[in-house]
């Protein structure tokens, strides 16, 4: 009854007794994927902080602080997210080194990961690994790894050998904290590694053992994370077929509007590669209007391919030239190893 009890106590004089239900009502709110009415929940408890600073000790803010940031970064509201993590962090290290503080610097490295801003993201991760290396969280570990990983492997750092070592070490961490949010990244920076690599059937082998374990969790997100690294394995395979289903596989299954998009590019890109170019094309310049209009940078740059020979097969060869090279550019001075490629 944590959400009655914050709408209550909130109307009493009771700010530490409002503060405690609401981040309880926050965290029951995303724990079952409702993103919005959870970071509405740390807002408030964050506003009734504002002005009963004495409401809550120092743990209690961070957790507060924790979820709103992975409020956040759920909703893709990457921008924002940012300002959050600037405002906050100051005071998050002020309190220590805490599994909190690499929470933090998790949900912050990841964020910039998305806008990429992969060697700010990458030194986020590795000072969020060392922290919790140092403190001996097991949790802590688990989530910073991921962050290190997934900025350090755009960035072309790690061998294949280095990523498979990490990442079983990840998986082995996440199932012994028992935490299925890290346990679904785990499973899906290796298979997205492989993708990287061109490995499209050790790809497809991971993806599918995610959607197993999250069947058998029941966890919605594992399903989504799993269909669309699926879906693309197919494109790059040329079964465009089976990659529309397994992208639309994920939009039954998506939980955030992260992953909805990718499938959706995913299904864009097989149809103009089936040759429904016109269609595919629109879809595709409709997301992309998308994701640059909500800061989803890392998601957009990997849309610039398939919309480039979108144009070229239309017949806007030239533009679709153009578009491709601007990429490699881009992704160039990002360091995105694999996009350039």
């Amino acid at each position: 009854a944590a959400e009655v009890l914050a709408y209550h106590y909130s109307r009493t004089p009771r700010a530490d007794k409002a503060f405690h239900y609401l981040a309880l009502a926050g965290r029951k709110s995303l724990n079952s994927y409702s993103v919005e009415e959870a970071e509405r929940f740390f807002r408030q408890a964050m506003h009734l902080l504002e002005s009963e600073p004495s409401c809550a000790d120092d743990q209690a803010v961070a957790d507060v602080v924790v979820g709103l940031l992975e409020a956040l970064f759920l909703r893709s509201d990457f921008p924002e997210a940012v300002r959050v993590a600037d405002r906050y962090m100051p005071r998050l290290e002020a309190f220590g080194e805490t599994p909190q503080l690499v929470f933090a610097l998790y949900f912050y490295s990841m964020t910039l990961a998305q806008q990429c801003e992969f060697r700010r993201g990458e030194l986020l991760g590795r000072r969020a690994f060392d922290i919790a290396e140092r403190i001996g969280d097991v949790r802590a570990r688990a989530y910073a790894r991921i962050a290190l990983m997934l900025s350090s492997m755009v960035l072309g750092r790690y061998s294949f050998e280095d990523v498979q070592r990490m990442g079983a070490d990840g998986l082995a961490d996440s199932r012994c904290c028992g935490d299925n949010s890290i346990l679904n990244w785990a499973y899906w920076i290796i298979a997205w590694d492989c993708f990287g690599r061109g490995l499209m059937t050790e790809a497809r082998n991971w993806a599918l053992e995610l959607i197993v374990a999250g069947g058998e969790r029941e966890d919605r997100r594992a399903l989504g994370f799993g269909y669309w690294v699926v879906a693309w394995v197919h494109v790059f395979e040329a079964r465009y077929d089976e990659a529309i289903i397994g992208a639309r596989e994920c939009l039954r299954n998506a939980t955030t509007p992260f992953d909805q998009n990718v499938a959706a590019v995913a299904e864009a890109t097989a149809m103009i590669l089936q040759g429904h170019v016109q269609e595919g094309l629109a879809k595709i310049e409709e997301l992309r209007r998308r994701t640059l209009e909500h800061g989803w940078l890392y998601l957009d740059s990997g849309a610039h391919g398939p919309a480039g020979v979108g144009l070229a097969m239309s017949g806007q060869i030239a533009q679709g030239i153009r578009l491709i090279e601007d990429s490699i550019v881009a992704a160039d001075a990002c360091g995105s190893h694999t996009n350039a490629a």
